[in-house]
């Protein structure tokens, strides 16, 4: 006899479910189909456009892999599935978490838990990202939410402040300084101006501070405490 084969019931916008229910039929899923759930609602994005999207993703990927690359025991994720809770299971575009004594930990392939840092690129998504996905990142207890708001040419900075957002100011020369992950420093102005070279040379003054190495010698400790590499 040839076996049943039974499909998941696909995933519609604004379908209202919990975690448990959101992941099985999310895992059944044809591979490229995406989808969060948002204080327990469906979101399924749209296509994504590459000026307004996918280029401002691809520039703040490449600076969060570069700090990365020189900060052993953090790790950077694209696009991937994130559980905080019942009613939340959202995909960051990108997302920054400490690997040994962070806030999350890895449980069957996905994150668990709040990552110390999470970044939406903002523009046919604006409103779900500065309004249901800020209110879930806010109660979840991520400590730092960056939203790149792409057709208004603004970048803001959240961090957590006695449990709610509040802006990161940044500093007298204009640069974002993150109270997570030090070093880890973005000139808006030249994100904003699509100006490269420039945000290269902010985040290597940010890597080349003394607090990035005392982060850095935090990291390699609680890493050998775990025994990991």
């Amino acid at each position: 006899m040839t076996p049943l084969v039974t499909r998941a019931t696909p995933l519609r916008e604004g379908e209202r479910m919990d975690a448990d229910e959101f992941m099985r039929r999310y895992e059944r899923m044809p591979e490229g189909v995406r989808a969060q759930l948002i204080e327990g609602v469906v979101h399924v994005p749209p296509p994504a456009s590459g000026d307004d999207h996918g280029q401002p993703q691809s520039e703040l990927n490449y600076l969060m892999v570069c700090y990365q690359r020189h900060t052993p025991g953090v790790l950077v994720y694209t696009a991937s599935t994130v559980r905080l809770g019942r009613g939340d299971v959202p995909e960051p575009d990108l997302a920054m978490r400490v690997m040994s004594g962070g806030l999350s930990r890895m449980v069957g392939g996905y994150i668990t838990g709040p990552p110390e840092l999470a970044t939406e690129i903002a523009a046919s998504s604006d409103s779900v990202d500065r309004n249901a996905k800020l209110r879930a990142y806010q109660e979840a207890g991520i400590p730092e939410y960056i939203i790149w708001r792409t057709l208004r040419r603004l970048l803001e900075w959240h961090a957590l402040d006695g449990g709610i957002y509040a802006p990161l100011p940044p500093g007298p020369d204009g640069i974002l300084r993150s109270g997570v992950f030090p070093g880890f420093w973005l000139d808006p102005a030249a994100l904003l101006a699509r100006d490269a070279a420039r945000s290269d040379a902010v985040l290597a003054r940010g890597i080349a501070s003394p607090e990035h190495a005392a982060f850095v010698a935090r990291l390699r400790a609680a890493m050998e405490a775990e025994g990991r590499p």
